[in-house]
C-alpha cells in the first residue's frame, strides 16, 4: 500500500505544494518520502510539513533540507480546537499561520491536505467532521483514499472538502490493489486489500450546499 504515498509525494511535489498537512500519516509518513522523491528527482521541496496523528510516539519538529517536518500526537479534532490554540500558535503550526507566513495572500493553491485510509473514526463524531471542514476550507488540493470496505466514510469525506472549499475529484480514481500480496496475510481486516485514491482540488466554499450537508447535522 506504501505505492498510495509514493504516488501522493509525486502529485504534490509536481503541483508545488508548499505547505502539507497530513491527517493520520501512521507508520509511512509523506515527509520522508517528500525528501527522498525531491533528492532523486530535482522537486523543490515544500517548506513545511505537517503529520496530525495521535499514534505519532515522539512529537518531532525538525528542518531537512529547508523543509519544516512537525509531527504531533492529537486527533484533528483536538488540534483544531480552541483550547489548543494557543499551542498552535505559539509554534506556527495552524494553517492559518502557514497562509499567512508564506506570504499567499488569500490563495490556498500551495496548501495541500492528505488523509489516507479514510474509516469511521475519520468521521465518527461532529467534532470529527468539523475539524475536517476547518482543514479543507484552507487548502487548494486533496489527496483523500479508503478501502473497499470504507467507502462510505471516503463519501463523507468528499462531501466535507466539497462544501468546504469546493473540492472535487479532478481525474478517475486510482485503485491499489494488494489482494495478491496480502493472501497469506492474516493480520489485515478484511476488505482492506484495495483502496481507492481520489484527488481533489477547486477554490471557494459552496454556499449552497452548506444548508443541505447531511453530515452537519449528525
Amino acid at each position: 500500500m506504501q505505492r498510495r504515498q509514493v504516488a501522493v509525494a509525486h502529485e504534490m511535489l509536481n503541483r508545488g505544494c508548499e505547505h502539507v498537512v497530513e491527517v493520520g500519516g501512521y507508520l509511512t509518513p509523506l515527509d520522508a518520502l517528500l525528501r527522498d522523491l525531491a533528492w532523486n528527482f530535482s522537486y523543490k521541496l515544500p517548506k513545511s510539513y505537517i503529520n496530525i496523528d495521535p499514534s505519532v510516539k515522539m512529537p518531532m519538529d525538525v528542518t531537512v533540507d529547508g523543509m519544516r517536518s512537525v509531527h504531533i500526537p492529537m486527533t484533528l479534532a483536538d488540534f483544531t480546537n480552541a483550547s489548543a490554540m494557543q499551542f498552535r500558535h505559539a509554534f506556527k503550526l495552524s494553517v492559518r499561520d502557514l497562509h499567512v507566513d508564506a506570504s499567499l495572500s488569500h490563495s490556498t493553491d500551495k496548501i495541500c491536505a492528505v488523509i489516507l485510509s479514510v474509516w469511521d473514526p475519520h468521521v465518527a463524531t461532529s467534532n470529527d467532521r468539523e475539524a475536517l471542514r476547518q482543514l479543507f476550507h484552507h487548502v487548494g488540493f486533496l489527496a483523500a483514499s479508503a478501502a473497499d470496505d470504507e467507502m462510505e466514510h471516503l463519501s463523507v469525506v468528499k462531501l466535507i472538502a466539497e462544501v468546504a472549499h469546493d473540492l472535487k475529484p479532478t481525474q478517475n480514481e486510482q485503485v491499489f490493489d494488494c489482494s495478491k500480496e496480502l493472501s497469506s496475510e492474516k493480520s489485515h481486516w478484511p476488505g482492506d486489500q484495495v483502496e481507492h485514491l481520489d484527488y481533489l482540488s477547486g477554490g471557494g466554499p459552496d454556499v449552497s450546499k452548506l444548508l443541505t450537508a447531511s453530515w452537519s447535522a449528525k
